[in-house]
């Protein structure tokens, strides 16, 4: 009866989630048609010189540029791709044959002819390895127009399964949500208990909106630990647990593992070995982070005041603190991040350290009443514990 109840008086939640559910299935469904490419036009391509694009907005080149044959006209910016086949799919109009050349960490690895009677080229590529800093730049033929309008790079699967994971982390919260939601009968609470509910989901996704976008800032200490990450990655492939050695590190010198602390860095190092990419690895690895801090904020108010309202307040503030939002986006200082989840809880535990030893010495102090002159003091218990003091009762 309470079942059929719950669902009666929520149907417009079951639906809205029914809804929502469906329609990020069925974008998740298209995303995953475009992650097997990546597109490259005219504001993608690198090195290229505002003098090299033409009116109709396109790059084009010949003898009065100053370029010689070979010279570099533009490359596709570097990307880390992992072992597979490729097809670069090319657009472009030329007098004379010309090449384009495949590279790694500034060393071409492979180099293909652009034939000047094709208008679409396709080159297709296969590698055995991972190529951490892959582009594509195109060779001026020496003489005559070369253009370039755009380039396509496409995989014979998918590039990461980025778009998979995410999708399947939504699904999980919202079924997670959903089962909570049934067992706590959250349809059924106050209007203002369920305004804490959604207070604390829109401060989540507020903190964590730069994730959001399709490419993140490199800043601070982020391509540090972009290569933690993925060096932690490729150790676990060769089967080294735990990690103490990086041997690909540092153009191939290796780095100490053991310097800096690479507990947690096993986290985003596992979601990596799931096919998800570096950048999404450690994004997801943030809004763990996000999220750790916001409970450990909460459940400290909570259990110091014994009040909802004070614990949402507290972890909006400590959560959106200007040192840590520097951290977050401008430092990436994942160290101090990861300290500051726990900085609540030790000060929740220095009181309850204070508020036992107080209880104990009055626990002593009653003790000592009653020998000395046999009575109590009339406002304090007795038994020595946090639970035995009636204004610290919460903390226990």
């Amino acid at each position: 009866m309470d079942l059929r109840e719950a669902v009666k008086g929520s149907k417009k939640f079951i639906t809205a989630g029914a809804i929502i559910i469906l329609g990020l299935v069925m974008l998740c469904f298209l995303k995953i048609q475009t992650d097997d490419e990546l597109y490259y036009g005219m504001f993608e391509f690198e090195n290229k010189p505002e003098e090299f694009i033409s009116d109709e907005g396109v790059i084009t080149v010949d003898e009065t540029t100053g370029l010689k044959e070979g010279d570099i006209v533009c490359s596709t910016p570097v990307i880390h791709i992992q072992p597979g086949k490729y097809t670069l799919e090319i657009d472009h109009q030329q007098d004379y044959d010309s090449y384009v050349e495949v590279v790694d960490k500034g060393t071409v690895t492979e180099r293909y002819l652009l034939p000047a009677d094709e208008l679409i080229s396709s080159i297709n590529f296969e590698t055995d390895r991972d190529l951490y800093a892959f582009s594509v730049r195109f060779l001026y033929p020496g003489q005559g127009a070369f253009t370039v309008k755009h380039l396509i790079t496409r995989s014979h699967g998918l590039f990461y399964n980025d778009t998979v994971f995410i999708y399947i982390c939504v699904i999980l919260c919202l079924i997670i949500f959903g089962i909570w939601a049934y067992k706590t009968g959250f349809f059924k609470k106050s209007d203002r208990e369920r305004l804490h509910v959604f207070a604390v989901v829109a401060l989540g996704v507020f903190i964590n909106y730069p994730l959001y976008w399709m490419f993140i800032k490199a800043a601070g200490d982020m391509q540090y630990h972009l290569a933690r990450i993925e060096n932690t990655r490729n150790e676990l492939l060769a089967g080294q647990f735990p990690v103490h050695l990086y041997f690909l590190q540092n153009y191939g010198r290796g780095y100490l593992a053991t310097l800096y602390p690479s507990f947690f860095i096993y986290i985003p190092a596992f979601i990596r070995l799931l096919g998800v990419s570096t950048a999404k690895a450690f994004s997801f690895f943030i809004i763990l982070i996000n999220t750790a801090t916001m409970y450990t904020s909460y459940i400290t108010a909570k259990k110091l005041t014994g009040r909802r309202d004070a614990g949402v307040i507290f972890m909006a503030l400590y959560t959106m603190l200007p040192y840590r939002v520097e951290l977050l986006w401008y430092r990436n200082a994942l160290g101090e991040l990861l300290a500051m989840i726990f900085l609540p809880l030790l000060f929740l535990s220095f009181i309850a350290s204070m508020v036992q030893i107080f209880c104990n010495l009055a626990a002593f102090y009653m003790r000592l009443n009653k020998i000395l002159f046999c009575k109590l003091p009339p406002k304090c218990g007795s038994g020595g514990s946090i639970s035995s003091c009636p204004q610290w009762r919460h903390l226990s």
